[in-house]
Order: C-alpha cells, then structure tokens, then sequence
C-alpha cells in the first residue's frame, strides 16, 4: 500500500508542479504583451523595482488594452537609464524602444535583440529605424520614445522634443501614451542609475488621438511638450545646438 500512496502523491505533485508552471507561463505572458521571456524577467525583478527603487505607478489604469488602432506611441520624458526598465515593468505591452546607438553597451547586445530596440543615431542615417518603426506602428505594434532624446540634467525639466516624434504619430495616426518619470538618481554613467536606490514614481498622464485634430508633425511634437510641462508643472528648458553639445 505504501508504493500505492508514494505513488499517487508523486502523481499529485508532478501535476501541481505542471500546473503551477502553466500559471506562471500565463502571467508571463500577459506581463511581457505576449512575450513570455520578457514576461519572465518583469517577474524576477520585482523586488528590485518594488523595494530596491522604491517605485510607485499612478494611472496605469489608462493604458489600452487592447492596442488602439494602428498603433501606439509611448512618450516619457528622460530622468535615467532606469526610466525604461521601470515604464516596461509597469505596462503590459510589448514595447520596441528608440534607444541611442552610443547607449547600447556591446556587453547586452543579447538583450537590446531580445527586447527589439531600435537604434537611432540622431543623423540622416535615423531613417532606417524610422522606417522600422513605422513599419511596427502600422501593423498594431507599440513604439517607446524619450523624446528629449538625452537624459534631463538638472532632473525635473522639460527640453526640448525631438521632432521625429510628431512625424511618427502624424505619419501613422497611431494614439500617444503620455507619461513621466521623476525619482530615479542620475548616476555618472547612463546606467548608473541602476545600481542605486530611491524612490521613483511613473505616472500615466493620457491617451491622445490625433487623427481628427488636424495636426501637422511639428505641431503635435509641441503639443506633446507641453502637455508633459502642464502634467508635471516642471520648466520648459530651451537648449541650443551648442550648449546641447557642449553638455553632452
């Protein structure tokens, strides 16, 4: 008898075992907008986001869910090389960054692959990720932009935007996500701030549609700018060419 009940617990436990990895698969899943890896990862570093950055989410309720049609942009504004991994964390969506080629450490390059980054150079040679990114927009797909396109120091300012935002959106009628970060300690490297605590916090301002406002590029990259200075209150900060080299 003892072999009978040895054997029906083990039986217990394999499908319990089975069981327990469907769940974890779902919610993976679901985490990672249909990616289960990238699901995967958002799982184990919750404790990093929850206790070791201290963040906290406002709003994710407005995130769509479904996708709108043809696409969606999301727009956040530059405060660390953390703001992306906390905007994934928080959103279940699958989203494709435009990151600058000169952040891309050759050492992830496994990782910028897994997680689809698309690689701009601020130069004419943008427009083969341009492109790609259109491409993904119009097939339903969700596009992340820091708009800024460099990290904000002081923190706690809008720069100005980069214009291939309003292109982007005007081009392919896709919705805008607006959100922002503030917290995250800027640390001397773009990643530095990873390896530091704090306390940040990511707000989901709105859902844009532009597609009856009659809009040109120019003019939606401006509203956006100043839709996030009155979402956070924080100045608008103009920067020339020259003292944005400078800086850089």
């Amino acid at each position: 008898m003892d072999w009978i009940q040895g054997t029906i617990l083990g039986t217990v436990a394999v499908v319990l075992v089975l069981a327990l990895g469907w769940l974890v698969g779902v919610h993976a899943r679901k985490r990672g907008g249909g990616d289960r890896v990238v699901g995967l990862l958002k799982i184990a570093i919750a404790p990093l986001v929850r206790v070791y950055w201290g963040a906290r989410f406002r709003g994710l309720e407005r995130v769509p869910d479904p996708i709108p049609e043809p696409g969606l942009v999301l727009v956040c504004n530059h405060t660390s090389g953390l703001d992306p991994v906390l905007v994934n964390w928080g959103c279940n969506l699958r989203i494709r960054w435009m990151m600058s080629r000169a952040m891309m450490t050759p050492l992830l390059g496994p990782l910028w692959h897994r997680l689809g980054v698309l690689p701009i150079e601020f130069s004419e040679r943008d427009r083969a990720s341009v492109t790609e990114a259109i491409r993904i927009l119009r097939a339903g797909g969700v596009v992340g932009i820091f708009p800024e396109g460099r990290i904000a120091r002081p923190p706690e300012v809008v720069q100005p935007f980069q214009p291939g935002l309003g292109l982007l959106v005007a081009r392919t009628g896709a919705s805008v996500l607006l959100m922002h970060s503030q917290g995250p300690r800027p640390g001397r490297s773009t990643f530095g701030s990873l390896l530091r605590p704090c306390r940040a916090r990511v707000t989901v301002v709105e859902l844009i549609d532009y597609r009856d406002r009659g809009l040109k590029a120019r003019a939606i990259t401006e509203d956006l700018r100043q839709r996030l200075h009155r979402a956070t209150g924080w100045p608008l900060e103009d920067i020339s060419p020259e003292a944005s080299l400078a800086r850089d």
